[in-house]
C-alpha cells in the first residue's frame, strides 16, 4: 500500500514540467487540501499508508488540474497576502507580491481616507484596513465576483469600515467627489491593469488562459486605465498611489505633468524596477516628505 510520501513523491513529479523548483512545495499543499490538513502535519504522517481511495482520488484529480496550468491559488481558493489567507477565486486577480510592496509604502502615509479603485480579491483595502482601524475605506469594481470576494475577505478579516461597491468607479461620481471634499486629503490606491495588448498573447500559460483579461489588458499602449484615473482625479484633494509596469514610469511622469499634477514620485519595487507612482496635484507636505518629494 502506497504511503503518504509515495503520494507525494508522485505529485512533485507530475508537477516537475509544470511548477519547476516549487514541485514538491505545491505537491504538499495539494495532498493537504485532499486529505483535510495543515501542510505542518504532514511531515508527521509521511510513512503512513494511504488507505483512504477518495483521498487519494481527490489528490490525483487536483494534481491533474494543476497539470492544466490552472493557478494554483485558484485550485486551492485561496492566495497569502502579506501573512494573511484571501479567498481567491477564477475571476479576480492573484494577489502578487509587489502589490504587497504597494501596501507597504501606502502604510507610510496612515491616511483617513482610503479610496481602491479596482479591488479585485479586496487584499489591498483590508491589508490598509486592518493596519489604519481609524480609517474610512472605500473600494470600487465591476465585477461581481469581485464584490463576492471582496466583502467575504472583509468579514473573515473583521474589517468592517470598508465599504465596497459593485459600481464603476468612473460612473460612480456622486458618490465619491463629496468625500473627496472634506479636509483631509483621500489615498487612492490602484493596481490597474497595465500590459499591453500585444503582449498579452506571450504571458505564461498560467496567466492568460486563468485570469481575469479585464484586470490585465492595459489596452493598445498599456496605460489606457491610468489616462484615465488621472484625468478624473486631476485638481482633486487626493494622493494616488499606482502600481505600474517596469517600463511605463516615464510615460506616466510625462502624463501627469501635462495634466498638471505639481508633486510627483516613480518608487522602486524590491527588485530595483520602477513600479509605482505617488502624485499629487496640491501639496500634501506631511505625505509627500515621507517619498523625498521636498
Amino acid at each position: 500500500m502506497k504511503t503518504v510520501f509515495d503520494w507525494l513523491s508522485w505529485g512533485t513529479q507530475s508537477l516537475s514540467g509544470i511548477s519547476g523548483d516549487q514541485a514538491e512545495l505545491e505537491a504538499r499543499l495539494l495532498w493537504a487540501h485532499a486529505d483535510g490538513i495543515g501542510v505542518s502535519e504532514i511531515l508527521a504522517q509521511l510513512r503512513d499508508p494511504v488507505s483512504d481511495v477518495d483521498t487519494t482520488n481527490r489528490y490525483q484529480s487536483l494534481v491533474q488540474l494543476r497539470q492544466t496550468h490552472k493557478p494554483l491559488a485558484y485550485i486551492l481558493n485561496e492566495a497569502v497576502f502579506r501573512g494573511r489567507s484571501y479567498r481567491v477565486q477564477p475571476g479576480v486577480l492573484i494577489p502578487r507580491p509587489e502589490t504587497e510592496e504597494l501596501v507597504d509604502y501606502a502604510l507610510r502615509l496612515n491616511p483617513s481616507i482610503v479610496f481602491d479603485v479596482g479591488f479585485g480579491s479586496g487584499v489591498i483595502a483590508i491589508e490598509l484596513a486592518i493596519h489604519n482601524p481609524n480609517a474610512v475605506v472605500y473600494g470600487w469594481d465591476i465585477s461581481q465576483i469581485a464584490y463576492m470576494t471582496a466583502t467575504h475577505n472583509a468579514a473573515v478579516h473583521s474589517c468592517d469600515h470598508i465599504t465596497f461597491y459593485k459600481q464603476n468607479f468612473f460612473h460612480d461620481q456622486p458618490t465619491w467627489q463629496p468625500i473627496i471634499h472634506q479636509q483631509s486629503p483621500a489615498l487612492v490606491v490602484c493596481n490597474p491593469p497595465y500590459i499591453k495588448r500585444s503582449v498579452l498573447p506571450t504571458l505564461d500559460r498560467d496567466v492568460i488562459d486563468f485570469e481575469p483579461k479585464a484586470a490585465l489588458d492595459g489596452g493598445q499602449s498599456g496605460i489606457a486605465f491610468y489616462k484615465r484615473l488621472f484625468a478624473y482625479l486631476a485638481q482633486s484633494n487626493v494622493v494616488m498611489m499606482v502600481e505600474i509596469g517596469y517600463d511605463q514610469g516615464p510615460c506616466l511622469l510625462a502624463l501627469l505633468d501635462q495634466l498638471g499634477y505639481r508633486y510627483t514620485r516613480l518608487l522602486s519595487d524590491l527588485s530595483g524596477h520602477d513600479r509605482f507612482i505617488v502624485a499629487s496635484f496640491d501639496r500634501v507636505d506631511e505625505w509627500l516628505s515621507l517619498f523625498d518629494l521636498g
